[in-house]
């Protein structure tokens, strides 16, 4: 297995794992195996490769893993990432706050 930045050739890839893996198209046993919330599209990927923020995991040239960062800007445009943000104020991690400017 080989872990790396993605590159625009994966888009294809990426989008096929995320259709296996969306929560809507998953029998109710299938969701105890874990699943995605958010679908994420072409341009936005696009966007995220550009950031350097798009990871992947692959095994024998097909992707079987990905991983999406970026700064909490870019996620804002899905409405649980406001709602995230909202409750920082009452977190904390290793007695610091947790703030816009200090995760990822």
């Amino acid at each position: 297995m080989i872990a790396r930045l993605a590159t625009e050739s994966d888009i294809d890839g990426i989008l096929q794992l995320q259709a296996l893996n969306l929560y809507k198209n998953l029998s109710k046993s299938e969701l105890d195996w874990g699943f995605v919330t958010t679908p994420i599209t072409k341009n936005q990927i696009i966007n995220a490769i550009a950031l350097q923020g798009v990871f992947i995991l692959e095994n024998n040239r097909e992707i079987t893993g990905y991983v999406f960062a970026a700064d909490l800007i870019f996620f804002s445009l899905w409405k649980i990432f406001p709602y995230m943000v909202s409750r920082f104020p009452k977190l904390q991690f290793n007695d610091k706050a947790i703030t816009v400017d200090n995760s990822f």
